[in-house]
């Protein structure tokens, strides 16, 4: 149970395991409600459709140079960190191509979601939340923290 300003507040450990970006995927999070689960979850399935074969980013790794696109927000956040070739823009929430572009690594979107989702799951109200997705995890605590078998848990709020 959780302490709260009304209380102890009985929480439910929610998991669910797919398939996103290519890899593997487990999400585990302790909330009051399943709506607040199922947000990390719808989250990881846009980003799948988004970044995934035929989704928003190859459209715009595909577009002729010189192309400005509107993109999500969380693609912008992807691209920052592989951003050669690219003018992104922030204010106006757009991507020109430059120059051919090799798109993010799998490692790195598999971070960047698994970061995005344990955020979105404490934005949601879930008490602590693990989110894998491929190698990459989010949401565990330093090395020096974790429990027996090194998974820790930590609090998203």
């Amino acid at each position: 149970m959780a302490p709260t300003g009304r209380g102890a507040v009985p929480l439910t450990r929610y998991s669910a395991r797919r398939t996103a970006l290519g890899a593997a995927a487990r999400i585990d999070a302790f909330a009051e409600h399943a709506g607040q689960f199922e947000e990390g979850l719808a989250l990881l399935d846009e980003l799948d459709r988004r970044w995934g074969p035929g989704g928003e980013l190859s459209a715009l790794l595909a577009a002729p140079v010189g192309t400005a696109s509107r993109t999500s927000w969380d693609t912008l956040l992807l691209l920052t960190l592989s951003g050669a070739g690219l003018e992104l823009d922030l204010a106006h929430q757009a991507v020109r191509r430059l120059q051919p572009v090799t798109p993010p690594t799998p490692d790195v979107q598999h971070l960047v979601a698994a970061r995005l989702v344990e955020q979105e799951l404490g934005d949601a109200g879930c008490v602590c939340a693990r989110v894998a997705v491929g190698a990459a995890v989010a949401g565990t605590s330093p090395a020096g923290d974790a429990g027996p078998g090194g998974d820790a848990w930590r609090p998203t709020r």
